[in-house]
């Protein structure tokens, strides 16, 4: 079922655009335009050198727990260097 996902970043919530996934399910962003979405987040809210986000992606399931149609994937951290 074709929905646009949602990544988004433990600690102060920065939302990503909506993205579409593939016909396998899946959703991949590439290393410049993580970096250029950042960019585009308040100030003060954009990863510096060092630090560690989490990031994690929402998307439909028809399925999902708790009768809820919404799930969530695992986080994953990424260092910003």
């Amino acid at each position: 079922m074709p929905m646009g996902r949602i990544l988004r970043r433990h600690r102060g919530l920065q939302h990503y655009p909506v993205r579409q996934s593939d016909s396998a399910g899946q959703l991949q962003y590439g290393p410049g335009e993580i970096v250029s979405l950042a960019a585009s987040f308040p100030m003060g809210s954009q990863p510096m050198p060092g630090e560690t986000w989490y990031y994690q992606v929402f998307y439909r399931d028809p399925l999902g727990p708790c009768g809820t149609t919404f799930n969530a994937t695992e986080a994953l951290s990424v260092l910003w260097e």
